[in-house]
């Protein structure tokens, strides 16, 4: 897949994965007991950068990594 992109393609790509790492590292940091409000506000400041599927990769294993966890 990746030989059929244009590099400009794989520049968008680099930049949105990098624009991933940051809304990871953010998300994290967020309190336990944070208002529900805290989530949908971290993806709508990733969106545009990262994209919908990069978020929501990181929501879904950081989802799995937090299994048991209370606050």
């Amino acid at each position: 897949m990746a030989k059929d992109l244009t590099p400009e393609q794989l520049a968008i790509i680099k930049q949105m994965d990098a624009a991933a790492n940051v809304a990871d590292k953010e998300l994290r940091q967020i309190p336990h007991d944070a208002s529900m409000l805290e989530v949908p506000r971290w993806f709508a400041r990733h969106y545009m950068q990262a994209g919908h599927k990069r978020l929501g990769r990181i929501l879904a294993s950081y989802a799995k990594e937090t299994v048991g966890v209370t606050p």
